[in-house]
């Protein structure tokens, strides 16, 4: 009976030795999630009712988080409402991300409206 109790605590401290990292939550929110291309899809506002579907491509940020620069593409031709809320003008624009009340929050440099 006591072998048994030693064999499991052995493969009980092993377990939690081999699972706990002290590093692991530590850089989880030091990542920067956004990386890479991402395609503008929908803009809404309960407030105004709009509610504005967009084609891939006609609205595209690409993220490098190596450079901190966001590249902007605005391919909205339109004069309509969709060209009214398309978001930023097509360049590139420096960004960061801040925690901020323990959420992650994007802060776009340059621009002016």
């Amino acid at each position: 009976m006591k072998l048994q109790i030693l064999i499991l605590m052995v493969i009980a401290t092993f377990g939690i030795l081999t699972s706990c990292h002290s590093d692991n939550d530590s850089s989880r929110g030091k990542e920067n999630p956004i990386n890479g291309t991402r395609n503008m899809k929908n803009v809404s506002d309960g407030l105004q009712g709009i509610d504005l579907d967009y084609d891939k491509g006609e609205v595209v940020w690409v993220f490098d988080k190596t450079t901190g620069k966001l590249i902007v593409e605005n391919n909205v031709i339109t004069q309509g409402p969709k060209n009214t809320h398309r978001g930023m003008n097509s360049g590139t624009y420096d960004y960061e991300i801040k925690e901020e009340g323990g959420a992650q929050v994007l802060f776009v440099k340059g621009i002016k409206r």
